[in-house]
């Protein structure tokens, strides 16, 4: 029984919404999938995570044959890299962080080079993935990692897209990418009443960049990577920096204050953090309206520090 508000919401965007175990009972009708004497990690798997199809079954009808996989888990998933990275439409969600090497890469022999870390393709990598290739084949596998979205739950109905395109783009109320191509057909040509006030000499207003979850990379050298701060003696300080916006807003109690006037402190501090943490809802930069650079190692700004900003 898959939970009633994940089923509304993809119901929306996929034709096919059913569990993983059913989905491949029907892809592979000469095998169960599900054994008695299966570990019960397996049979969770199989009924509590989610496979979608953006066609109807009746439109594709995939059947297939059992036969021993020749390969492994970790083989499989590389040939399906390659082949989505071949296609025009290169929005998978199982391919991001990898692309196909050229002459250049040392590892050029290589089908696909990784280059920044999935963590969705080590989790199609452990036992359970692997215990399912051998129980249904290559096939199957390459056509549910190739064709299908899959979502594993995390908890309170929220699940995690592991593979497919991104759900983000397929939204049809909140189809931001297809906002983003609408803006810039318009800032190339602009609808007439703009044109007319672009040929009068008026100013008009920049347009608003919008970038999706898709397009934010976790700055991974800021977060895990950068170097520590020495105090005297060279010794590591321990904690956050000290540009870092929760220490900025610590208002200090004097011996003048009454607990009214301390309290009217906290609570300005609050707002003034709350404009580090929701910079949207004050009008601020942020890194869903600010120009991404795609040269630098890191393509968007830190934003460690809003005090000008906020001034």
């Amino acid at each position: 029984m898959l939970p009633q508000t994940p089923y509304n919401l993809l119901s929306r965007v996929y034709r096919v919404v059913d569990t993983l175990g059913n989905y491949v009972d029907q892809l592979v009708p000469e095998i169960f999938v599900e054994l008695p004497d299966d570990p019960p990690y397996f049979v969770a798997v199989l009924n509590s995570w989610i496979i979608c199809l953006s066609k109807s079954a009746a439109e594709i009808e995939p059947k297939f044959k059992y036969f021993k996989p020749s390969i492994t888990q970790s083989e499989l998933i590389k040939r399906v890299q390659y082949k989505m990275l071949k296609l025009p439409d290169r929005s998978n969600v199982l391919c991001l962080g990898n692309r196909i090497p050229d002459e250049r890469d040392d590892n050029s022999m290589e089908r696909v080079v990784s280059y920044a870390i999935n963590t969705n393709v080590e989790k199609l990598k452990d036992r359970v993935w692997r215990q399912l290739l051998e129980r249904i084949g290559e096939g199957p596998m390459i056509h549910i990692l190739s064709t299908c979205s899959i979502f594993e739950p995390v908890g309170n109905d929220c699940f995690v897209q592991l593979c497919g395109a991104p759900l983000s783009d397929l939204l049809p109320s909140n189809n931001i990418r297809g906002a983003k191509r609408a803006q810039a057909t318009e800032a190339a040509e602009g609808p007439p009443e703009k044109r007319q006030r672009a040929e009068t000499g008026a100013i008009l207003p920049p347009k608003k960049i919008i970038n999706t979850p898709a397009d934010i990379p976790i700055a991974r050298s800021r977060i895990f990577y950068s170097r520590p701060q020495l105090v005297a003696r060279n010794k590591v300080r321990l904690g956050l920096p000290g540009s870092h916006a929760l220490n900025k807003v610590q208002p200090d109690r004097t011996a003048q204050d009454t607990p009214e006037s301390h309290q009217k402190k906290l609570e300005a501090a609050a707002r003034h953090l709350s404009k580090y943490i929701f910079p949207q809802q004050y009008k601020l930069k942020s890194v869903f309206t600010c120009a991404k650079d795609s040269k630098a190692p890191n393509p968007f700004p830190s934003f460690e520090d809003r005090e000008v900003e906020i001034l």
